[in-house]
């Protein structure tokens, strides 16, 4: 390595000089741990130019660092910087109900849905203490997915620190005008970036995985990038197949894996920074090989959330750059990259069995050299040489409880016991004796009134019964319902006139469900709004029936959360849906109101009231199929459950309808919603076998006849039928009541959908 000579020009630029006691370059060619050297610093360039043997070097050390050993600045090749503030807020769950149960209705409640002000104040709170997290513990540069990115943008800028972002990860919930203004908006701030002459943030696309942003839809994301950035470098960070469950999904939906799908659009390229990678083939990483593409490792993350352990050993065998990264503190819950190189190293050895795998220098370069390649800045930082920026990170090793040292990379890599003492960013010291200098006037009063909020959300949400996930109203991302006898209650607006008017019919159309059943509801092109009116009903099953007492009384809102991105989301057929079968699940809680209602001063009716509920609860448990991307959420004290393909099977809906009335001895005749179901889509034989339905409504003398016919099943000679035989006639009839309701639901699906196509 050839050095400067200390009388020379460029030696006299020099105005920072470091001697530490070791120093690990994590530079191809390099030593493992270089020691007694000195690193020289141009102060105006932020540039390293030289890095001298202490022998060597004649001029005065600006700073000795006995103890420590120096090493470039971590690179976080993933996380979500905002999510700090839900460190800790849903723990010990699987992803799926970790992220569309817990993360995304908050994230509704205080960012999307949020007036402006109060999510960028959501935004740069959370952003300040990830930023703050980081300094502590080495990272000078992160790869971030999340929403209003200009304000983590202005964070980072004030911490110092380096990002790449965007202005907001891009999820489809639906609504195309929404998700094309979400892009406009992403590519203007690429646009901005890439023009600037701040290089401290770069831009970066956001989708945030196959699973949430459809195949057409990453289309037209890239379509609008490719003109945008104009050749420029600009990274793809995506979530790539964190979950067996996604890559089912996904395959089942699509036929192809995410892989093959980002392949197939021309995203999977040496920009394309790939988050997680757990669940990967041998033809799949190859292909990753292939295409030059990264894989942000989380191994903590992974591990917490159950999602597997990814092949990072055989990556790194097949030529793929795999960097590492934190994800979000809500699911790790720490930034702490020198904690995540000891997780990738050892679980790494622990899973092959091999205990030379994922070395310490080998972790060192995954959180330093390989992040900076994956996100296109290998020739600017990622590793201690002359001509790349400075950012360097001082770990003190002296601690007593550390010793003794034998190897200091190991040292960093396998134990816990190092603090990191200082952090220079572009040769700027921004971690000075363990103190963040650019953040010492953090609003940690604001943040505390926040988490506040959060925490009272949080214990609101948990005890209570969130009915249905059924706010089918693409433009409004959720329902509130105020939980009447908790807190007072914010009055109900009435509606304009114009607006309360009721629609005139059209033929086809699903309004005369509607009107017929005299449900307040009202079409709209593409979905229908679900509300419960009736606020002292549905608080007395929350409270007085359920026994669901708030644990928290001294909460201003009490509230119930629909939570439409979950809805939408796993609904991919969304648009076909019918207003029958919101319906149907709508006449049911009504009727339970209804119950409720009869029964506020009738102890035997609130009981009868309470066995419905909870029965209605049990049929929803029983007809679940947890693995089918067609599913409901259904919310019952805090437990999720789920409804699945009851968008897509009409029998099904019509059998649970009559189920609920059976089990819970309802009258089957005032839950009718449509005059296409004169009666529930059991035959004659089942209903006799099965109904104890007591209250039974008056029949016609048609109806009469073939009602005590119904009194004991039997053959046409009278004898009584077998088990085995009742169970054909049984198959048989739904056989031909389904294909019949499936061809009118066919029928009535396409003339919804033509005249959506028509508007």
């Amino acid at each position: 390595m050839a050095y400067p000579h200390p009388e020379s020009a460029e030696a006299k630029k020099i105005s920072l000089h470091i001697h530490a006691r070791w120093v690990a370059t994590a530079e191809p060619g390099d030593p493992d741990v270089l020691e007694d050297h000195v690193i020289s610093v141009d102060r105006a360039s932020g540039k390293i130019t030289a890095l001298t043997p202490a022998s060597e070097f004649s001029g005065t050390a600006d700073m000795h660092l006995t103890d420590h050993l120096v090493i470039p600045g971590l690179v976080n090749a993933h996380t979500h910087t905002p999510m700090s503030l839900l460190r800790g807020y849903a723990d010990d769950l699987p992803l799926n109900e970790w992220l569309f149960q817990h993360i995304f209705p908050t994230e509704g409640k205080f960012v999307f849905d949020a007036p402006l002000e109060e999510a960028e104040e959501f935004v740069r709170l959370g952003s300040e203490l990830a930023c703050y997290e980081m300094l502590k513990t080495g990272t000078t540069l992160f790869n971030d997915m999340y929403f209003h990115g200009d304000v983590t943008a202005n964070v980072a800028r004030k911490a110092g620190m380096k990002a790449v972002l965007t202005k907001a990860g891009l999820l489809f919930f639906g609504d195309d005008a929404l998700f094309s203004e979400l892009v406009g908006s992403n590519t203007k701030f690429c646009a901005e970036l890439i023009s600037s002459e701040d290089k401290a943030i770069r831009p970066s696309l956001l989708p945030h995985s196959v699973y949430m942003v459809p195949k057409e839809k990453l289309q037209e994301v890239k379509q609008a990038y490719d003109i945008a950035c104009n050749g420029a470098h600009v990274v793809i960070h995506t979530h790539v197949h964190e979950t067996k469950k996604e890559i089912a999904d996904v395959f089942e939906r699509t036929g192809q894996s995410a892989l093959q799908i980002l392949d197939d659009l021309g995203m999977l390229n040496s920009r394309t920074v790939a988050a997680h990678c757990v669940h990967m083939t041998d033809e799949e990483i190859a292909l990753m090989a292939k295409c030059r593409a990264s894989v942000a490792h989380c191994p903590r993350s992974n591990l917490k959330l159950g999602s597997g352990i990814a092949r990072t050993a055989d990556m790194l065998k097949s030529g793929v750059n795999v960097c590492l990264g934190t994800d979000g503190a809500s699911s790790n819950n720490t930034l702490d990259m020198l904690t995540e190189m000891q997780y990738a190293s050892m679980i790494a050895k622990g899973v092959t069995g091999d205990p030379t795998v994922l070395s310490a220098r080998e972790v060192l370069e995954m959180a330093t050299l390989r992040g900076a390649r994956a996100l296109g800045l290998e020739a600017e930082t990622g590793s201690i040489k002359v001509g790349k920026a400075a950012d360097l990170v001082a770990v003190d090793l002296g601690r007593l409880e550390a010793s003794p040292i034998y190897d200091p990379l190991g040292q960093l890599v396998y134990t816990n016991s190092r603090q990191v003492s200082h952090v220079w960013i572009d040769g700027k010291c921004i971690v000075q004796d363990g103190t963040v200098l650019t953040l010492l006037s953090m609003d940690t009063s604001a943040t505390e009134k926040l988490v506040s909020k959060l925490r009272d959300f949080r214990n609101c949400r948990q005890p209570c019964l969130e009915v249905l996930c059924l706010d089918w109203f693409v433009g409004s991302s959720r329902r509130v319902f105020e939980r009447a006898g908790m807190a007072p209650k914010k009055p109900v607006e009435e509606p304009p006139e114009e607006e309360a008017a009721e629609p005139e019919p059209v033929e086809g159309d699903e309004t005369e469900l509607i009107t017929g059943l005299k449900l307040p509801l009202k079409p709209n092109d593409v979905g229908r709004i679900w509300a419960l009116q009736d606020y002292v009903a549905q608080s007395k099953i929350l409270t007085e029936l359920l026994g669901l007492e708030s644990a928290h009384p001294n909460v201003a809102r009490r509230e119930i959360v629909c939570d439409f991105h979950l809805f939408n989301l796993s609904h991919a057929k969304m648009l076909c849906l019918t207003q029958r079968q919101g319906a149907v699940f709508h006449a049911i809680m009504t009727v339970i109101l209804d119950m409720a209602k009869q029964g506020s001063e009738d102890s035997e009716g609130a009981a009868e009231a309470a066995k419905c509920f909870k029965k209605f609860q049990e049929l929803l448990v029983l007809h679940s199929v947890n693995d089918s991307p067609d599913r409901l959420a259904i919310f019952g004290a805090g437990e999720a459950r789920r409804l699945t393909d009851y968008a897509t099977t009409t029998l099904f809906k019509h059998f649970l309808l009559y189920q609920f009335c059976v089990c819970c001895e309802r009258d089957v005749e005032t839950l009718r919603f449509s005059v296409e179901v004169e009666r529930p889509l059991v035959p004659p034989a089942l209903g006799t076998a099965r109904q104890k339905v007591s209250r039974r409504p008056q029949q016609t003398p048609d109806q009469e006849g073939a009602g005590a016919a119904e009194e004991k099943p039997s053959g046409p000679g009278g004898e009584d039928l077998s088990e085995e035989e009742i169970q054909r006639l049984v198959e048989e009839k739904l056989r031909e009541t389904e294909a019949r309701l499936e061809a009118k639901l066919a029928a009535r699906e396409q003339q919804f959908m033509e005249r959506l196509a028509s508007k």
